[in-house]
């Protein structure tokens, strides 16, 4: 296949222009909107129990975490069965383990003056969500030391996992130390502290709202994709774009500048009708870029998603009258198609 020819560039003012739209598209009035949001450290709740010599009790422990103590033996860390005497023990090991204690002290240092402030964030977030979806009942969040096994962990309604390791900051020093195998470069850029708020709320989204997935085809994938970012303007409404979608700030210039060059690609030979999970997957992955077509290998990876994003925008944009639930329930997506204007 030849190479297609160079990608074009999008004027600046038609960029501040989507901006703008989408800024107001999601000005709402939230003050009647009332959250309580509550919360719990579990990495403090073991580090105190290690400092005052206390022994880990899983009964003790379920009075503040509740089931989420369960999951986070259990699926979390993988030691074994939650009941299981062995495995208090092993987590009390774990805790003690230089390498955990350097990472408790990191977690402290560093979210530990910010987690009210991630608080506030996720409290706003959820008044938006809210505001669109009313008697929506908010999680606890619960702050942890995942071992570097789960950044987010929202898999129970009742609350939302927050792994703080993942978020120490690219150029820390334990996160440079990670294996570059299972964290490359690509994954380490964006383990920073601004990603945590956006990244959680993302997780509890998608969790909320998997009854709308479909991989039918590349097109129904994507345009879930693009409903749930959607959502993330709704409840991150002044947030930059490159936080909400887990991109470097210059992953968005590029995308951007190459959105018409990218629909193109994306358009042609039926691509939008692929079945092939391998096939969707190329659009949707984490990568180091989109390894789909002719697209180049300075693209951002997940691009598919991106594209989704501004269709479901440009349809959002195109009928005001409706309420982001109705929006997010249309599955005519050639009706979708038909509003979205790449520039």
């Amino acid at each position: 296949m030849q190479k297609k020819s160079a990608f074009l560039i999008i004027l600046p003012f038609l960029c501040f222009s989507l901006f703008s739209c989408e800024e107001k598209r999601f000005d709402v009035d939230i003050s009647a909107i009332e959250v309580e949001l509550e919360s719990h450290r579990l990495d403090l709740e073991l580090q105190e129990s290690l400092n005052n010599k206390q022994a880990l009790d899983i009964n003790s422990l379920r009075k503040n975490n509740g089931a989420f103590i369960n999951d986070y033996i259990e699926d979390i860390l993988r030691i074994g069965p939650a009941d299981s005497t062995y495995s208090v023990e092993v987590l009390a090991d774990f805790v003690a383990f230089p390498d955990t204690q350097e990472g408790f002290a990191a977690i402290d240092s560093i979210h530990g003056p910010q987690w009210n402030r991630y608080l506030d964030e996720l409290e706003m977030a959820f008044r938006y969500y809210t505001y669109h979806f009313p008697n929506t009942k908010t999680p606890k969040v619960i702050g942890m030391h995942s071992g570097y096994n789960a950044s987010i962990y929202p898999f129970n309604p009742a609350y939302l996992g927050i792994g703080f390791d993942y978020y120490l900051g690219s150029k820390h020093p334990i996160t440079e130390r990670l294996d570059p195998a299972i964290f490359p470069m690509y994954i380490k850029d964006k383990m920073k502290p601004e990603y945590l708020t956006p990244s959680a709320m993302r997780g509890w989204i998608l969790l909320h709202h998997q009854n709308l997935y479909s991989d039918k085809n590349l097109l129904s994938t994507i345009m879930y994709w693009g409903k749930m970012m959607l959502i993330m303007d709704a409840v991150f409404p002044e947030m930059p774009d490159h936080l909400k979608i887990d991109y470097q700030k210059e992953e968005i210039d590029w995308c951007l500048q190459k959105e018409r060059s990218v629909w193109i690609e994306l358009s042609q030979h039926d691509m939008l009708y692929e079945t092939k999970p391998f096939e969707i997957n190329r659009w949707t992955a984490e990568g180091p870029f989109t390894n789909a077509g002719d697209i180049p290998q300075d693209s951002p990876a997940r691009l598919g998603i991106w594209m989704g994003w501004q269709m479901m925008r440009d349809y959002a944009e195109k009928f005001p009258e409706l309420s982001l639930e109705q929006i997010i329930q249309e599955e005519n997506y050639i009706k979708i198609l038909n509003t979205y204007r790449p520039e």
